[in-house]
């Protein structure tokens, strides 16, 4: 019963990624079509009065890109060694 539930996991799991594409990928991060969406609804940034569909998610599909790069920019390579426990 719990190997059978493990399994139904994992292909839950492993069916979440497949079908998620990516639309944007920036150095080793992606954007997936999922996070354009989720950003859409939560309406990350405002959206103008005029401003069509189209437009607003280009703009929101744009923010994450920024977002991603700076969030890269600031990730520093951390390496431990055993005298770090000292």
């Amino acid at each position: 019963m719990i190997f059978n539930l493990l399994i139904f996991s994992l292909f839950i799991f492993f069916q979440r990624i497949f079908i998620d594409r990516v639309i944007v990928s920036i150095d080793t991060d992606i954007i997936t079509l999922r996070d354009l969406q989720k950003s859409y609804e939560l309406r990350l940034i405002s959206r103008n009065s005029n401003e069509e569909e189209v437009e607003y998610l280009k703009r929101s599909l744009e923010f994450l890109i920024n977002q991603k790069i700076v969030l890269n920019s600031f990730k520093i390579d951390l390496e431990i060694t055993e005298k770090d426990f000292k």
